[in-house]
């Protein structure tokens, strides 16, 4: 039984021997899965997101899709997106790489922050400042002793 599919948009690049492979394994996908409305897998081939097919594979992508909730497509898809765009960058690494870079980020951050609730303490109230100095010292000399 053969499946036609149907696209409001052109999800494929001009390029005519792209054309044909890309029309082939999306056939070749909607014939394995006969009872998946074709809306639900066209969007995997969407704009920005032509990326995902080959670096992923089409295949892992369905699989992923399958198992999460229609109305989490979008979000699903858009993280597919900066995987692949991600290892795409740094193929050594992927989007490990970019999670590390945050982690430090963040870490960074959190320091500055720290800093700035010291020094605003400092600024607001600067008798308690004294006093907490005051106890530091007498804990170091406590410990030294």
């Amino acid at each position: 039984m053969d499946h036609q599919l149907h696209y409001e948009f052109d999800p494929f690049p001009d390029d005519a021997e792209n054309n044909t492979k890309h029309n082939y394994q999306v056939f070749s996908f909607f014939r394995q899965n006969p009872d998946q409305p074709e809306a639900y897998r066209a969007e995997i081939y969407t704009g920005h997101t032509l990326l995902v097919r080959p670096v992923l594979g089409a295949c892992n992508v369905s699989k992923i899709l399958i198992q999460v909730p229609i109305e989490l497509h979008k979000n699903t898809v858009n993280m597919l997106t900066f995987v692949a765009d991600a290892r795409l960058r740094n193929p050594v690494y992927g989007c490990f790489g970019a999670f590390v870079l945050l982690q430090r980020k963040m870490t960074e951050l959190q320091h500055d922050l720290a800093i700035a609730r010291s020094h605003s303490s400092i600024r607001c109230c600067p008798e308690l400042h004294a006093f907490q100095l005051q106890s530091s010292k007498l804990q170091s000399g406590v410990t030294r002793a």
